[in-house]
């Protein structure tokens, strides 16, 4: 709910989220995430449970039986572009039993896509794992999405983070 443009971070992943699926599951611990999705009409789940592993069961229990996978996308990644989610959609629907990884110049990041025959081993994660555990125990499956912009996969975990790639967005511009 930081506010990253003069909107709260979420609001950028939900914005291109919306423009690129037919299906959208936001999966929160966080009230104010919970109103923005409400305020939307966007699907929320709302928990307390503790573990990443809670939150990746929880959203591929929600999801629509006839879907071919399933597209993770965090929401402090406020730069990534909606070209790159219709990249990822492209890459699914030519291969959709790969996962789909991001990267740029090796270095991996998020969003991820898992084909539908994976979700048993998602629901069934481990504590506090998340699918990189379920990429792990599949280096076959995997192939790389290569983008270009570093900074569409660097995550806003820190605060010395968060404030360096504040600095790159005017107030109130829309973040790609």
């Amino acid at each position: 709910m930081a506010d990253f443009g003069g909107v709260p971070m979420v609001t950028h992943i939900l914005n291109k989220a919306t423009s690129c699926f037919t299906n959208v599951v936001v999966v929160t611990r966080n009230e104010g995430v919970l109103k923005l999705c409400k305020d939307r009409d966007i699907k929320v789940i709302f928990h307390d449970l503790p573990y990443k592993s809670d939150t990746v069961r929880l959203g591929i229990e929600s999801l629509d039986e006839e879907l071919d996978g399933a597209v993770f996308c965090p929401a402090d990644q406020p730069f990534l572009s909606v070209d790159t989610l219709n990249k990822m959609i492209a890459s699914a629907t030519a291969e959709p039993q790969r996962i789909w990884r991001t990267s740029v110049q090796g270095v991996i990041g998020s969003p991820n896509y898992f084909p539908r025959n994976l979700f048993p081993e998602l629901i069934a994660l481990p504590e506090d794992n998340g699918g990189s555990y379920v990429c792990k125990k599949h280096p076959d499956l995997i192939k790389m999405l290569e983008i270009e912009n570093p900074l569409e996969i660097k995550d806003i975990d820190t605060k010395e983070t968060y404030e360096e790639l504040l600095s790159l967005v005017p107030f109130g511009q829309t973040v790609f």
